[in-house]
């Protein structure tokens, strides 16, 4: 018997190289680390830094018009949750009262990365485990957070002016 490594290699190599081309689209968009822990900061992070490693969600993502504005959400919301970190603050403190010691830019820029998150799921090509994890993160968001948050967004008015053109481009989500 006479094995054939090549026939059975090339489909390995394959696998290989979609995750070397992954992790390459992934690193190209310069997102931040998931370095912050409290809600809803860490779990809109990680779902943004997973996603981007879906060919699909990195070519929506990193197009030349929206790529400075994602990762400037993205560090807003980094930013967001430091703030209330590095003052020391619980997380049950940020979920019994979160809506009030966040700001109000900074629920805008959490809904703002809800509304990205929950585009996300609607690209076509995306695959399942990137759609079903972006829209576990709507939902639970909107869940924990939508309701609460409201007065805080109404008194945002725009938004941060670095990410105007972005809300501009993504839809809002239902609620």
């Amino acid at each position: 018997m006479t094995a054939e490594p090549h026939a059975r290699s090339q489909p390995v190599t394959a696998i290989l190289e979609a995750e070397v081309r992954a992790v390459d689209g992934h690193n190209a968009l310069e997102l931040p680390a998931v370095d912050v822990m409290l809600a809803p900061a860490f779990s809109i992070l990680t779902c943004l830094n997973t996603s981007s490693y879906d060919p699909a969600a990195q070519t929506f993502l990193n197009t030349p018009q929206r790529v400075g504005s994602i990762r400037a959400l993205a560090v807003g919301v980094q930013s967001a949750g430091r703030r209330l970190q590095d003052a020391g603050v619980l997380s049950d403190e940020v979920i019994d009262r979160g809506e009030k010691i966040y700001t109000a830019q900074e629920w805008w820029t959490f809904d703002l990365a809800v509304d990205l998150i929950a585009t996300l799921t609607a690209i076509n090509g995306i695959e399942p485990y990137a759609s079903s994890s972006a829209r576990f993160e709507v939902v639970s968001f909107d869940g924990t957070w939508a309701s609460r948050s409201k007065k805080a967004l109404k008194h945002a008015g725009d938004g941060p002016e670095q990410l105007r053109s972005l809300r501009a481009a993504i839809p809002r989500r239902r609620r």
